[in-house]
């Protein structure tokens, strides 16, 4: 059973849903700050139009990294799912974003 979360909340969606596609990932790039990196864990089932201009001249990189067999995947968010486990999420201003934090 997969499961996406939506604005409203947990939804199952269709498998076939997941797949990333190759623009939306390379329009992620602009917004990546001077030696930025962009860590694409999924393969799309096309191509990624990348602009070598930002990467150069910005000193981005791009890195893959997998993460595991699709099934590990979703046992681990199925679990998260019948466990109840929610993400903490800080907000912080952008303009504060760069200050060191103390925890």
């Amino acid at each position: 059973m997969l499961f996406r979360f939506c604005a409203n909340g947990w939804r199952r969606c269709d498998p076939c849903q997941r797949q990333p596609k190759g623009d939306a990932i390379a329009a992620l790039m602009g917004g990546l700050a001077v030696h930025g990196k962009l860590i694409v864990v999924a393969v799309p089932d096309d191509l990624m139009p990348i602009n070598a201009f930002p990467i150069v001249f910005g000193e981005r990189s791009i890195l893959g990294s997998l993460t595991g067999k699709a099934i590990d995947n979703q046992e681990t968010l199925d679990f998260s799912v019948l466990q109840n486990v929610r993400p903490m999420i800080e907000t912080v201003r952008l303009k504060e974003q760069r200050r060191p934090t103390r925890k």
